[in-house]
């Protein structure tokens, strides 16, 4: 048995809506939506693979488009052997009422507990909320599954802000990943905890972030995935003030994705040229990079500790070349070195403490920029 339907959606965002819309009409109908998704695409189909909604078989769902991203037709397939009348007419309803619903969200809340050294002070929104190491959420979806993953799909930007607000790496408890530096080790065991407060500007952004209606493709700004690399530059730079395993690369990738964020946020800053020579185009990724960071401080100086950090993360990335030995051992052996640095073997991790709030303060004149500007950042 074979049921196809003509949609006709002419752009990515509405041919979403109407399957997030279609998946949860299926939930709703026959109590379940499970996924064994096996995606092939063929021409201008994409076999998605088998979904089961509790039957003896599963059903075969494939989606047909004209145009890449947007669904002209879906086509639901049950094995041959089955022909069900009553089965056919409750998967075409289903598909009829997501067509019909597909502007009917509804609005669900959730609470998810921050990482236990987070302690912030009350502060409330329209769409989320912060109360000790508790994440309030309201989020709009078309049922709890569905705006459970789609507070999934926020979460990582939400993190990276208040990481990026507090200078400190914010995750959901639970995750793979957790930082407890020294510092915090004692925070945690101390009956009174230090409270953070989110700024202001930030908190409207966040709320204006949750709300706003999902795109798909790009619903993240420039500055929003410069604001996630931060975030995970954050991580890793605690993680280089602990003791746990000397063979961590951690100062790398901190450099990493710090100097990252930067060239994220200096993405329109210079029209890529084109190589006379292989008919590519240069970025200048450096040079926006030294260009922000002296246009914010104006300093020589700046500038240079930046390009020396941006050299040492060209380093990594392309060479594979580590800042150090990791072979420090209580005495200092200095050794000279001949390629690249200040000349000297660095037998452990250097990091700079001011390296994050220089970035962070980079990040922030652009936001501003951008604000003063077009008025749509914070």
């Amino acid at each position: 048995m074979t049921i196809d339907y003509s949609l006709g959606y002419n752009s990515n965002k509405e041919s979403n809506d109407f399957l997030r819309c279609f998946w949860a009409a299926l939930r709703k109908e026959f109590g379940k939506a499970a996924w064994n998704l096996l995606p092939l695409r063929i021409e201008n189909k994409i076999y998605l693979g088998h979904c089961d909604i509790g039957l003896e078989h599963v059903l075969d769902i494939s989606l047909s488009y004209k145009i890449k991203g947007c669904l002209s037709a879906i086509s639901i397939s049950v094995d041959d052997s089955i022909s069900d009348a009553q089965l056919k007419r409750r998967l075409k309803e289903c598909i009829t009422n997501a067509c019909k619903n597909i502007d009917k969200l509804e609005l669900f809340s959730f609470t998810l507990p921050l990482d236990n050294a987070i302690c912030f002070e009350k502060s409330d929104a329209n769409y989320f909320s912060l109360d000790v190491n508790k994440l309030m959420l309201n989020i709009y979806g078309y049922d709890f599954v569905d705006a459970k993953t789609q507070s999934s799909s926020l979460l990582k930007n939400i993190c990276a802000w208040l990481s990026f607000d507090q200078l400190k790496y914010i995750s959901i408890e639970g995750c793979a990943f957790q930082v407890y530096s020294d510092t915090v080790r004692q925070q945690l065991e101390s009956p009174m905890k230090y409270r953070l407060k989110i700024t202001a500007n930030i908190q409207k952004y966040l709320d204006d972030f949750i709300s706003k209606p999902y795109s798909y493709e790009d619903h993240l700004s420039d500055i929003d995935k410069a604001v996630f690399l931060f975030g995970q530059g954050l991580k890793y730079d605690e993680l280089s003030q602990m003791s746990i395993s000397p063979l961590e690369t951690y100062n790398e990738q901190s450099i990493l994705c710090y100097m990252s964020a930067l060239e994220v946020v200096t993405l329109k800053d210079i029209e890529p040229s084109k190589c006379e020579c292989c008919g590519q185009l240069r970025y200048s990724i450096a040079k926006r990079v030294e260009n922000l960071v002296y246009e914010v401080s104006q300093s020589k100086a700046m500038r240079k500790m930046i390009t020396d950090f941006y050299k040492n993360r060209s380093q990594f990335v392309h060479l594979g070349t580590m800042l150090s030995e990791n072979n420090y051992t209580g005495i200092s052996i200095p050794l000279m070195n001949k390629g690249y640095g200040d000349g000297l073997i660095m037998q452990c991790n250097f990091r700079s403490a001011d390296l994050a709030s220089i970035v962070k303060e980079c990040i922030m004149w652009k936001i501003n920029d951008a604000n003063s500007r077009l008025n749509i950042i914070l």
